[in-house]
């Protein structure tokens, strides 16, 4: 072997083994990548929306709320909350507002709710709940970004519909509770804790950043959902 050609052969081998993988780092296991979080699907909302909408078809079949509704500033449903043995005071769930302005109301909007306390009644394992807001000022606290209750310590008047459904209201309320469960909640503590707005549910069902001041104002369109069908004349 000449002395040029040995050098050439020398290189090869080289090059060779610069291409060969470390066996250290192919025995390595991988990494996984991590994977983005994922967002809640629009079709989460949408569930709820449809839910909302069953209720409130339960709700209408009563003339007395029908009557109630369409005097309303909003109406916030509660679908399905916790399950509780003598007392409801279980924890929340998600909720869904339309608002209700100049015999119009809005494309929906989502909340996650903390907790439910409905008072004392034996049996009770929570079920649905809704809350028709007939004042501006129950309203005005779904348009801030910021965590709040409807009890009495936010200042506001609260009755059981129960209580009201075969006369009306001699004097005005802010928030008028409504459940589908059995028995009337006499003398009972009504409030929902810790209610914030949702904006991952209603980016999702958007598909888009929106907030709740832009919805309530009419400033959000789109196709009309169950839930807005079934307003639809009130």
């Amino acid at each position: 072997m000449t002395r040029s050609t040995a050098l050439v052969a020398a290189g090869l081998i080289v090059g060779l083994s610069a291409c060969q993988p470390n066996s250290s780092e192919s025995s390595a296991p991988q990494q996984p990548l991590k994977q983005p979080k994922a967002s809640k699907p629009a079709a989460e909302a949408a569930d709820l929306l449809l839910k909302a909408a069953q209720a409130l078809k339960q709700m209408k079949s009563e003339p007395e709320l029908k009557d109630l509704l369409s005097r309303s500033k909003g109406l916030f449903i509660v679908p399905s909350y916790g399950h509780a043995a003598a007392t409801i005071g279980a924890r929340g769930g998600e909720g869904v507002l339309v608002g209700h302005q100049n015999g119009t109301w809005s494309r929906p909007l989502f909340y996650d709710v903390g907790g439910v306390s409905l008072g004392a009644q034996l049996g009770a394992e929570g079920g649905t709940i809704a809350m028709l807001l007939m004042s501006a000022a129950s309203l005005h606290p779904f348009e801030t970004d910021n965590s709040f209750s409807l009890n009495a310590a936010a200042k506001l008047t609260f009755v059981d519909y129960s209580a009201v459904a075969s006369r009306p209201l001699d004097r005005p309320e802010d928030v008028v509770f409504w459940s589908d469960t059995k028995g009337a909640f006499a003398g009972a503590t009504l409030s929902v804790t810790n209610i914030s707005f949702d904006d991952e549910a209603s980016h999702a069902y958007y598909g888009r950043p929106v907030t709740s001041r832009d919805v309530l104002s009419g400033k959000v369109s789109g196709p009309k959902s169950e839930l807005e069908r079934g307003l639809s004349g009130v």
